[in-house]
């Protein structure tokens, strides 16, 4: 597993190399419904072709304990290809132990907004990816050590660099946003079914480049030096991003300042053509 989209075969670091940055915060207020959220957000992803389930700590409303000896895995699409069906089986013990690892990495290279599997790991298959979300700590009057909610929502292999911004900018909103959550939230019972995503594509396509909230730091941090180290990949995954970010509002001053700086290096007003 590798946190910089590059394979990595040493068992003892399954997270990879270090790398810098993370574009998106994954945490919820403490004063919001956690189970609510989940709700809102697999209700959400149903709607996507690339959303597989999330498995969660926790199984009740906001005053449940976290789960000991299981993980809840209710939030699951219906119809998941059967070579990823082995996640559905996960166990207590994969859930901490891949908590553990992500809080060590994290702690010594920083967090990351996606996490890879580049090889087969416990019931998680090749390819598979994670994003890891949290509740602010429940602080417990006889302990001195902070309880967290945290689930993770699982997505397919295949899904592309375009799939995943929009995995992020969607978690991103129901975490922020709490009125789009609630009106969400409302309308989940109003509806038979979500609207019918398109198909898994056919071909198995993983992207090879570094995350592209990484990028963005990068290039805000010396656009000189790092414009020259992008692959044709990394740049298309760019050109997807900061339209996506202009799409829907969330682009700050800085955003179009990169952006305007790599259609003139590219020398193209449109970034994900396939040339560079």
């Amino acid at each position: 597993m590798t946190d910089d989209h590059s394979y990595h075969n040493a068992k003892a670091d399954r997270l990879g190399k270090k790398t810098d940055g993370q574009a998106f915060d994954h945490e919820l207020e403490s004063s919001r419904e956690w189970e609510q959220t989940l709700d809102v957000l697999h209700h959400l992803f149903l709607q996507t072709w690339y959303y597989i389930a999330i498995a969660a700590n926790t199984n009740g409303g906001m005053f449940t304990p976290i789960l000991k000896n299981s993980i809840n895995l209710k939030r699951t699409k219906q119809e998941i290809p059967t070579e990823l069906q082995t996640v559905l089986k996960m166990r207590i013990s994969t859930f901490g132990d891949l908590d553990k690892q992500i809080e060590r990495k994290a702690l010594t290279s920083g967090n990351k907004d996606i996490w890879h599997f580049r090889t087969k790991w416990k019931e998680f298959p090749e390819g598979t990816s994670i994003i890891a979300i949290q509740q602010r700590p429940l602080w417990n009057l006889l302990s001195s050590t902070p309880t967290f909610r945290k689930a993770f929502i699982i997505i397919d292999g295949q899904a592309e660099v375009q799939n995943q911004n929009q995995a992020m900018f969607l978690i991103s909103k129901v975490l922020h946003n709490q009125e789009f959550a609630e009106k969400s939230f409302k309308s989940i019972g109003k509806k038979a079914a979500p609207p019918e995503a398109k198909p898994r594509p056919r071909t198995k396509t993983i992207y090879t480049g570094r995350p592209t909230g990484e990028l963005v730091l990068l290039l805000k941090e010396a656009f000189g030096i790092h414009v020259r180290t992008l692959s044709v990949e990394e740049k298309v995954a760019l050109g997807y991003y900061f339209e996506r970010l202009k799409r829907t509002g969330e682009q700050d001053e800085s955003h179009v300042e990169i952006w305007d700086k790599l259609k003139k290096h590219f020398k193209t007003e449109d970034l994900k053509k396939g040339e560079h």
